[in-house]
């Protein structure tokens, strides 16, 4: 989405472009969901006006991926045992609510959700652009360290690792 900002002339006065856990494709076009593209056709516009980050070349284009939150393969799995999956006093967590988010999140982005690894929001294959551009997929990592709310933000625990984690940043550091 970075790309139209630059331009001709941004490109002169930027160095890199390093996105982190953003969509950068829109969902296959052969998907049920094409046709409710949450970006209202932004991401294919972009990538056909500024493919792999154009103008910038694309050695100086990064995309950084979190692969944190994985959907399991079957519906079923993703309820099933939802007693255990509720909380997790030791990391202070709920698997079932991040599954259930990303499940929500990654269809209308994906075309598909089950079986997809992503970062709680953003699929691996949609925060990649591919082609020439740099890549980085951070393993343990999730979108925000936070949940936004019209007041105070909260804060999630430090167990869940996001991009600005201090144990993640120096895998991404190098893109920039």
């Amino acid at each position: 989405v970075g790309c139209p900002e630059l331009g001709e002339e941004g490109a002169k006065r930027v160095r890199s472009l390093v996105t982190l856990g953003t969509p950068n494709n829109p969902p296959p076009q052969d998907s049920i969901v094409a046709s409710l593209d949450q970006t209202r056709g932004l991401l294919t516009y972009i990538n056909d006006k500024f493919p792999g980050g154009s103008p910038l070349p694309a050695s100086s284009v990064g995309c950084v991926a979190g692969s944190g939150t994985a959907v399991p393969e079957k519906l079923g799995d993703v309820f099933g045992n939802a007693g255990d999956k509720l909380w997790d006093a030791e990391v202070g967590r709920s698997k079932l609510l991040e599954e259930v988010v990303a499940l929500s999140s990654y269809l209308p982005l994906s075309g598909s959700a089950l079986g997809v690894k992503g970062d709680g929001l953003i699929p691996v294959d949609t925060a990649l652009m591919g082609g020439e551009s740099r890549s980085v997929v951070l393993e343990d990592c999730n979108h925000a360290g936070f949940v936004p709310t019209p007041g105070p933000s909260l804060m999630l625990p430090k167990t869940y690792l996001w991009y600005g984690s201090e144990q993640l940043i120096d895998e991404w550091l190098g893109l920039l």
